[in-house]
C-alpha cells in the first residue's frame, strides 16, 4: 500500500511534466504563429507579429522593410524603429544594418547612415561585405585614406575581389602601393590579383606580384608563371616573356632543355611536354593524334609524331610554340621532318610568323609541303625580324585540301628543331 508521501511526490512530478509540456507547447505555438505571419507579410500581420512576439528579430526586420519599401506611402520613422529593434535583437544580421543605412541615406542623414554601417562592422569584425559597404560610403564622402584598409579587408571575399581590384586601380596609379596597401598578402588573393592583372593587360605590374606570390611554393609559382609568360608572349613582350621563362626553367631544373645559343626549348623532344608556357604546345582536334615516339627518331631517343586517321580534311596547327627574339636580327630555323603514307595533295610543313606587330612589319614564312612517304628531310628557314618584332610563332601546319579526295591519312614525325641567331 502506497504511503501518502509517495503519492504526493508522484503527483508533483506529473504536474511538473504537464506544466513543462504547456510551456513547450506555448513556446512552439509562438514560433509557429510568428513563422505564419512571416510567410504572410501583410501590413496587418506584421503589426500583429511584433506585438505577438516582440523578441523576434525576423519579425522586426520584415516590419521595417514593409514600411521602408512601401510603394504608396513609405514610413521612414517606423522603418528606422524596426531596423533598430531587429539589430538590437540580432546584431549579426548584415541586411538589417545595410537597410538601416539605406533609409538614412535616402533621408540625407549621412551621419546616422555611417553609424549604422560602423555598427555592422563592429558586430561582425573583419567582415568583407561590411567593410566593402563602409568603404564605398567613405569613398563617396571623399575619405579615401579611411577607405583603403577596408577595401583590403573586402578583398578577402572571392565575390568582391574583382570589384576591389578595379576600384584600387581607379584610386591609385602606383602598382607598388596597390600591391602593398590594397591586396591582402595571402597566396589565394595574390594569385587572383595576378590573374586580374593579366586579364586587364597590366602585364608589367604583374611581375613583382608573380615574384612574391609563391615564395616557397614552386608548384604554384610555375603554374602561374606559365600563364603569365603566355600572356607576355601573346602581347608581343618578348624580352619580358624570355626573362620569366628562364626563371621557370631554373625553378624546375630544366635549363638544359634550352642550351646556350639555342632559343627553342626541348627542340629535340627528349623531355616530356608539359604543354604550357614557352615550351611546345599541343592542341587536340578531330582527325589526328599527337604523341612522343620512342621508336622513330632522327637523333637521340625520341621524336614527336602526328597520326592522321583519314576522317577529316583538317586545317592542322596542332604543334606550335612561341619564342622570344630580338628586333632587327637575322635568324635561322632548322628542323627534320619525316612522313609515312600521307594522303591528299596538301601535306605537312613548318611555318614561322611574327607575333604582336603592326601589319606592315608582320611576316610568315613556310617550308615545302610534304606528302606520301619520305625519310628524314632537313628543313631550313632564314628570316629577319623588324624593329618591333620580339616574338615569333613556330608551327607544324597542314592546310585543308580543295580536292574531292581531301581526307588526310598517314603519319608525320618531327625532330631536332632549332632556332638560333644567324651570324652575318
Amino acid at each position: 500500500m502506497l504511503s501518502w508521501g509517495k503519492v504526493s511526490v508522484q503527483l508533483l512530478f506529473r504536474m511538473g511534466l504537464l506544466a513543462g509540456g504547456f510551456v513547450y507547447l506555448g513556446y512552439f505555438s509562438v514560433i509557429l504563429v510568428g513563422q505564419w505571419l512571416l510567410d504572410h507579410p501583410t501590413r496587418e500581420n506584421l503589426d500583429r507579429g511584433i506585438r505577438w512576439d516582440s523578441r523576434n528579430p525576423a519579425l522586426w526586420s520584415a516590419y521595417a522593410r514593409q514600411w521602408h519599401f512601401l510603394p504608396d506611402s513609405p514610413d521612414a520613422p517606423r522603418a528606422v524603429e524596426g531596423y533598430h529593434r531587429a539589430g538590437s535583437l540580432n546584431p549579426l544580421d548584415p541586411n538589417t544594418w545595410k537597410d538601416l543605412a539605406s533609409v538614412h541615406m535616402e533621408r540625407g542623414e549621412r551621419e546616422e547612415a555611417e553609424v549604422a554601417l560602423r555598427t555592422e562592422l563592429a558586430s561582425i569584425p573583419h567582415s568583407p561585405q561590411a567593410s566593402w559597404r563602409l568603404a564605398n560610403f567613405l569613398l563617396v564622402s571623399g575619405r579615401t585614406a579611411e577607405a583603403l584598409p577596408l577595401l583590403r579587408t573586402a578583398a578577402n571575399e572571392l565575390s568582391l575581389r574583382v570589384a576591389v581590384f578595379d576600384l584600387a586601380w581607379k584610386l591609385e596609379d602606383d602598382p607598388e602601393v596597390i600591391q602593398r596597401e590594397l591586396v591582402p598578402a595571402t597566396r589565394e588573393v595574390r594569385a587572383d590579383y595576378l590573374q586580374f592583372l593579366l586579364r586587364r593587360g597590366r602585364l608589367a605590374a604583374a611581375y613583382p606580384v608573380w615574384q612574391e606570390i609563391a615564395a616557397g611554393d614552386t608548384g604554384l609559382k610555375v603554374r602561374l608563371g606559365n600563364i603569365y609568360v603566355e600572356a607576355l608572349a601573346g602581347a608581343g613582350m618578348g624580352a619580358e616573356a624570355g626573362r620569366v621563362w628562364d626563371e621557370i626553367l631554373a625553378l624546375t631544373g630544366r635549363t638544359s632543355l634550352k642550351p646556350p645559343g639555342e632559343l627553342l626549348t626541348n627542340g629535340d623532344f627528349e623531355a616530356d611536354i608539359p604543354n604550357a608556357g614557352l615550351g611546345w604546345r599541343l592542341t587536340k582536334g578531330a582527325g589526328y593524334q599527337i604523341a612522343l615516339d620512342e621508336f622513330t627518331f632522327q637523333n637521340g631517343t625520341r621524336s614527336l609524331r602526328v597520326s592522321f586517321d583519314g576522317t577529316v580534311n583538317v586545317n592542322f596547327a596542332g604543334v606550335w610554340g612561341t619564342v622570344p627574339v630580338e628586333p632587327n636580327r637575322r635568324y635561322r630555323f632548322e628542323g627534320y621532318l619525316r612522313t609515312d603514307s600521307i594522303t591528299t595533295d596538301n601535306g605537312l610543313f613548318f611555318t614561322i610568323s611574327s607575333v604582336g606587330v603592326p601589319g606592315g612589319e608582320a611576316f610568315s614564312h613556310s617550308t615545302a609541303n610534304h606528302v606520301e612517304t619520305m625519310g628524314w628531310v632537313r628543313e631550313q628557314l632564314d628570316f629577319q625580324t623588324g624593329p618591333r618584332t620580339t616574338v615569333v610563332l613556330i608551327q607544324l601546319r597542314r592546310s585543308p585540301s580543295p580536292k574531292l579526295n581531301n581526307l588526310i591519312q598517314g603519319k608525320v614525325w618531327i625532330d631536332n628543331l632549332s632556332l638560333q641567331t644567324r651570324v652575318p
